[in-house]
């Protein structure tokens, strides 16, 4: 197909009114056009628009973005057109809205992709299937990338195939003129519906020089220089060049593909006559432009105008909250070519009502807002936020607000928790504050308090039952333990809550068992006092005094009992030596635990009377110089000691005979020392056998002698004496002690008897006596007496 040949551009009419005409020497077809009649028709899908021939531009007939749309038509769509645009075929004829026909594989090439014809498998085997003609536009369209609405007109203006009602096979052979001289009747190897639209279409295309094009190339025919696309060139009127030219900028490659393809511009006259004819017209290109702009609007491009309103989600109350992520939906637009959106946000210090073309006062664009999506900010709190639906396409720009969402609530957000105060004791009423809040509307505040195990973050808490308020009172269960306050800010926008800090249970001591007195209550004895059980939170430090009684307190008590008297003053030492003056008192101690908080006293129950201990040696006499002090042993147990057996004289079955009265003597019997084994000592040595668990025979053998010679005895102690003078009295010494003397005493240099006379020397100390002991069981075996009190 090249330029210089002439292009068949003609329509059959209904009423079949062709007119012959010879223009300048070359025979061209040219219809005696009649406007087709449209079949009336309900719910019409595709609305024809008036044509507004004022609006043809020679130097960009039709938008690349129109001409070059690929996706502008489903087959689906291409078939309802077809449908609308011709009613019932003739008999014997097939409209082209039936029309079907084989296609083939195409391979693909730098036009238009690979093109794979429709097929079902039989046998084994592809076997091919016809396609009918809206799929064929369709499928065409798409693999070349050229708008299935150019091939329709394409078809019309070539053939009048869209809307013909008896359609030859002849048109069909040259469906788009393609390859096809405008006289004479042969297409070559195009001819035949489908070779036509893909033949013509690729042509199309080819026209642009699209990548893999050119010198160098198998596809180097130079198109692209013809009509040359964003050049100023002079287009003639019609096939004569006596009818002039037009000095034509051509603005774009779909303006230049048409040009070569029908290289010819309607003159004036030609555009002012319609469908009809005019001196040297040339209908091709206005044929082009009038079907476009019947069938599909203006081809230059209708400004968008909207079909359904934008709306947006976010306008109902509780969803405007810092985070919320609002969502515009564009609506529908109608459009040539088909509008594009934009879009963008504005922040309105009052609410859009109603969608607006212009932007209500009160309103600022949102910066970088430019997404069919916003999320809410913090800078959105207490504004109304309404998204613009900018839509556009190369006719114009349309532009609508939709509606704004409600107020733009803030969640309460904490930023200074909450906070305990007041002093967390039992009984005493603490408060927890708010915090610090931001939130849009203002919350509403409540409370839980919880008691916890720690004040970890992971402690474990459990909820206070009816604490539910800003106060709460502590309790004495809880005394250790850590309160904290859950505070919850609740508005319309949402729930949010904050957690104090935990704060410990803190008290005086309590006292959960008294303390005691324990130890033996004797004279030189010690008592230690035991402290009980106590809840000291924080820690707490003891101290003890003790209180001598005249009567026996029975049970502990907060107050001092009566008729006792303070044994020294307060300390830290639990234990108390009992001195000789104590004899007969009771003793209670006084225990005082003291915290940060304060103090807590309490007195325990009180020992028996204080009784002497016999085992202690006593002084005795007249604590002044000159006279006579006497010390008692005390009590002691002797030591017991293997009894010495006679192994001499005369012997019974080889055992000594008075060896064995011996034992026996020893054992309790009074068995005579006769040296001879007679009756009495048989009768006795039987006792013995019975005693001992033996065969009571009478005779003695190895395990009866054994028994004897086990026998033992108690040796009666011996004394020795040393008395010592003490820098101060000594209350008590420890019955055995193992030291020699007690670290403030020394010894009075020939005091060695039992009994010492009081000297000069002795004035201003304290006398203390020691008792050494042998023959008996304890170790060490020294023992001191009770001091006397200072001598003057």
């Amino acid at each position: 197909m090249f330029m210089q040949w002439a292009r068949l551009s003609w329509v059959r009419a209904l009423t079949l009114t062709v007119v012959a005409a010879v223009i300048a020497g070359v025979g061209i077809v040219v219809p005696s056009f009649v406007a087709p009649a449209q079949p009336a028709q309900a719910a019409v899908m595709w609305p024809e628009y008036d044509v507004d021939v004022s609006k043809f531009q020679a130097g960009r007939i039709i938008t690349d973005e129109l001409f070059f749309d690929g996706n502008a038509m489903s087959a689906r769509s291409v078939q309802i057109f077809l449908n609308e645009k011709v009613g019932p075929c003739r008999s014997g004829y097939t409209c082209l809205k039936s029309k079907t026909d084989m296609t083939k594989d195409i391979a693909a090439n730098p036009m238009c992709s690979r093109y794979v014809a429709d097929s079902k498998t039989v046998n084994g085997k592809r076997v091919l299937i016809p396609e009918s003609a809206a799929t064929i536009i369709y499928k065409v369209g798409k693999a070349c990338g050229v708008s299935q609405k150019v091939i329709l007109v394409t078809l019309e203006k070539e053939q009048g195939l869209v809307t013909d009602t008896w359609p030859t096979d002849r048109q069909y052979r040259y469906a788009m003129g393609a390859d096809c001289p405008d006289s004479g009747d042969g297409c070559g190897l195009t001819a035949g519906f489908f070779k036509q639209v893909y033949r013509g279409v690729y042509m199309m295309k080819r026209y642009t020089g699209p990548p893999g094009t050119g010198p160098g190339t198998p596809y180097d025919y130079p198109f692209t220089e013809m009509k040359k696309a964003y050049t100023w060139q002079n287009i003639q009127y019609g096939v004569s060049p006596s009818c002039g030219t037009k000095r034509v900028y051509i603005a774009n490659q779909a303006t230049h593909a048409l040009y070569v393809y029908t290289p010819y511009t309607p003159n004036q006259a030609a555009l002012n006559a319609g469908w009809g004819t005019a001196p040297c017209g040339a209908y091709g290109n206005r044929n082009f432009f009038r079907y476009f702009f019947m069938w599909f609007g203006d081809p230059n491009g209708i400004p968008p105008t909207v079909d359904s309103q934008p709306s947006q989600t976010g306008t109902a109350i509780g969803l405007e909250k810092v985070g919320t992520v609002l969502t515009v939906n564009k609506g529908s637009w109608k459009g040539s070519p088909k509008p594009t959106s934009t879009y963008k946000w504005y922040s309105c210090t009052s609410p859009v009502k109603t969608n607006s073309k212009s932007t209500p006062t009160g309103c600022a664009v949102i910066s970088g807002a430019t997404a069919a999506t916003y999320t809410l900010t913090l800078a959105d709190v207490g504004k109304y936020i309404a998204p613009q639906v900018v839509t556009r396409n190369v006719a114009g720009t349309a532009s609508i607000m939709t509606i704004s969402t409600a107020r733009v609530y803030q969640a309460p957000s904490n930023t200074v928790l909450p906070a305990i105060s007041g002093v967390t004791r039992p009984a005493q009423a603490m408060t927890v504050s708010t915090g610090t809040w931001t939130a849009l509307p203002a919350p509403t505040m409540s409370y839980q308090w919880q008691v916890c195990d720690s004040a970890a973050a992971n402690a474990v808490c459990a909820d206070i039952p009816n604490a539910k308020a800003a106060t709460f009172t502590a309790r004495n269960q809880d005394i250790g333990k850590y309160y904290r306050t859950k505070v919850t800010a609740t508005n319309t926008s949402a729930t949010t809550v904050s957690t104090s800090a935990s704060t410990q249970v803190q008290s005086v001591p309590l006292v959960v068992t008294p303390p005691v007195v324990s130890g033996t209550p004797k004279i030189a004895q010690a008592l230690t006092a035991k402290a009980g059980n106590w809840i000291t939170v924080p820690a707490a430090t003891l101290t003890y005094q003790f209180l001598s009684c005249n009567a026996q307190v029975k049970v502990a008590s907060s107050t001092a009992p009566t008729g006792c008297v303070a044994l020294g003053t307060p300390s830290a030492t639990a234990n108390l030596p009992l001195g000789a003056a104590l004899k007969g008192k009771f003793i209670v101690v006084k225990t005082v635990s003291t915290n940060a908080i304060g103090s807590t006293a309490t007195y325990s129950a009180s020992t028996t009377a204080v009784a002497d201990d016999p085992l202690i040696p006593r002084v005795t006499g007249t604590e002044t110089v000159g006279s006579t002090l006497t010390t008692s042993n005390g009590t002691w147990t002797g030591a017991v000691v293997p009894v010495t057996l006679t192994m001499t004289g005369a012997r019974y079955e080889g055992y000594p005979i008075l060896g064995i009265q011996d034992a026996l003597r020893y054992a309790g019997y009074k068995t005579p020392r006769t040296g001879v084994y007679d009756a009495r000592t048989v009768a006795d040595v039987i006792k013995f056998q019975k005693s001992q668990d033996l065969v009571a025979d009478g005779q003695v053998g190895r395990k009866t002698w054994a028994k004897m010679r086990a026998l033992t005895t108690v040796a009666t102690p011996a004394f020795t004496y040393r008395w010592l003078r003490c820098s101060a009295p000594i209350l008590v010494k420890p019955i055995l002690s193992p030291t020699l003397a007690p670290t403030s005493c020394t010894v009075i240099s020939g005091a060695t008897d039992s009994t010492y006379v009081l000297s000069a020397a002795d004035r201003g100390k304290a006398v203390i006596a020691e008792v050494s002991a042998t023959n008996v069981r304890e170790t060490p075996k020294v023992r001191w007496s009770i001091s006397t009190a200072l001598i003057p």
